[in-house]
């Protein structure tokens, strides 16, 4: 037994040489190390196995990156369902390849929690509500709705082809180059272009909602005396109201603060979390072993 384990100790020394040839080619300490035990002190191998990890470590990132940037596009909130409620990027670039826009296919997993095909079945039965969906919660980047229309395309039609493309200008340029000629838009883009000014009207409504009933409660304020205790009870509910928006606003922070820390941790690499221990020292393994053999007279 301790000769297996003093075999597999010996697998893990690090040559001195092979390490400082390898930090004279510029890599660090720790990755040299871990390199090295794990390529059984190859140099060469050991060069290929740093770059490889490299690698696999900013693909994670770009994975990362891509999929914060997908959560914000179509409002989807993964912070408190952790693996539950992620979108699998790998359905989403399948239905990619069937040729649905990045975000409606992640629109369309969201709504089916991840099943490809209910997802599917959204895509070709509820493509309408999807887009309204996407009208709804992209917001549209100004300086490329300025840059559509200085290529003589109207401000309402640039800002829907920003919306359905999540700000991509060369895809919302190449969508408003097929679905606007001669002047006409096509049956497509109407519908969207409808779906917005709905949307647009029904904000102004609540807006309107809004002012009439602020200048409704206000007038109480200018009554007599006896009416002051109403008028206590409206600031004491102002109050209440204020507290409110600022703890839903306290947990929108927290709801963000958590979701970066899930792309945080998943942005790490697995591989190299896995070859932790190619890193450790193993000194005290080693005089641990040798205390044991002389107890043993195995020297």
């Amino acid at each position: 037994m301790f000769r297996v384990v003093e075999t597999e100790l010996l697998k893990l020394r690090i040559d001195d040489d092979c390490l400082s040839r390898l930090m004279e080619c510029g890599y660090g300490m720790k990755e040299c190390r871990i390199a090295l035990r794990a390529c059984s002190n190859d140099v060469e191998a050991a060069i290929e196995f740093i770059h490889s990890q490299r690698e696999t470590r900013r693909a994670n990132e770009r994975r990362s990156e891509r999929e914060r940037q997908l959560y914000r596009t179509i409002g989807h909130d993964a912070s408190e369902g952790g693996d539950t409620l992620r979108l699998k990027l790998e359905l989403v670039d399948q239905l990619m390849e069937m040729g649905y826009p990045e975000e409606l296919a992640a629109l369309a997993l969201k709504r089916s929690a991840n099943d490809i095909n209910g997802a599917l079945n959204e895509l070709e039965r509820n493509g309408e509500a999807l887009q309204a969906e996407l009208l709804r919660t992209v917001l549209v980047d100004e300086e490329l709705q300025a840059k559509l229309e200085a290529l003589g395309f109207g401000g309402q039609v640039a800002q829907v082809a920003l919306k359905l493309t999540a700000n991509d200008y060369d895809r919302a340029t190449n969508y408003l180059l097929t679905n606007v000629q001669n002047g006409r838009y096509s049956e497509g883009l109407q519908r969207a272009i409808d779906v917005l000014e709905r949307q647009g009207s029904s904000s102004s409504s609540s807006s309107r909602k809004g002012s009439v009933s602020e200048g409704t409660d206000q007038q109480p304020a200018a009554a007599a005396s006896d009416q002051q205790p109403s008028t206590s009870k409206r600031t004491t509910s102002t109050s209440s109201d204020t507290s409110a928006d600022e703890a839903k606003r306290q947990e929108r922070k927290r709801k963000k603060e958590m979701l970066d820390l899930l792309f945080k941790s998943f942005s790490q690499d697995i591989r190299t979390t896995a070859d932790a221990h190619l890193d450790l020292p193993l000194d005290e393994e080693m005089s641990l072993l040798e205390q044991y053999k002389k107890l043993l007279g195995m020297e």
